[in-house]
C-alpha cells in the first residue's frame, strides 16, 4: 500500500491512527508512505524534515518521528517536525544540512509528478495494488482494498 499524504492533513491524521492499527494486526502489509505537501510552505517544510529523516534511517525511529509529528496538535512546519526529530532521536543538525539538498529537492519533485501522473486530487490517497482510492475511509474498508489486492 502506497500512501501521499501532508502533515497538516486532519485526514491523514486520522489515517495514519489506522494504518497504524492496521500494521501492527497485518506483518505481511508493507506501506511506502508519500509526502504529498499539498498545504502550502508549512506542510513542504515539514516534509524536507521527513524526507531527510527517512533519508538518515527509514525504520523504527523514522515510524516514531512519523506518528509523533501528526500526534502533536499543533501545525505541522519545520520546528514542529525537526523537533519531533529529536524526540526520535534523530541528529537535528545532520537533518538540517540536508533539507535544501538535491536529494530532498528531487523527491518532492518524483512525489508531485507521480501524483500528478496518477490524477491525484488530494491526501491522503492510497494506492492498493492497482487500486487508488482517494480520501480517509476508515481502516475496514483498506483491509477490505489490502485483501482484494492480495486476491487479485
Amino acid at each position: 500500500m502506497v500512501e501521499f499524504f501532508d502533515y497538516n492533513c486532519g485526514y491523514c491524521r486520522v489515517a495514519t491512527a489506522q494504518l497504524t492499527a492496521l500494521v501492527e494486526e497485518d506483518k505481511g502489509l508493507r506501506v511506502v508512505l508519500k509526502e504529498w505537501p499539498v498545504f502550502g510552505g508549512a506542510s513542504t517544510d515539514a516534509a524536507r524534515v521527513s524526507i531527510a529523516a527517512r533519508m538518515q534511517d527509514g525504520g523504527p525511529r523514522f515510524r516514531s518521528f512519523h506518528e509523533a509529528l501528526f500526534r502533536n496538535g499543533r501545525r505541522a512546519a519545520k520546528a514542529a517536525a525537526l523537533e519531533a526529530a529529536e524526540t526520535a532521536g534523530y541528529d537535528v543538525a545532520a537533518l538540517e544540512s540536508r533539507l535544501d539538498s538535491d536529494e530532498v529537492d528531487a523527491t518532492l519533485r518524483e512525489v508531485a509528478d507521480l501524483a500528478k501522473g496518477l490524477g491525484l486530487r488530494g491526501t491522503p490517497t492510497f494506492v492498493v495494488g492497482t487500486e487508488v482510492i482517494h480520501g480517509e475511509i476508515g481502516r475496514e474498508s483498506l483491509r477490505a482494498a489490502i485483501a482484494r489486492a492480495r486476491a487479485g
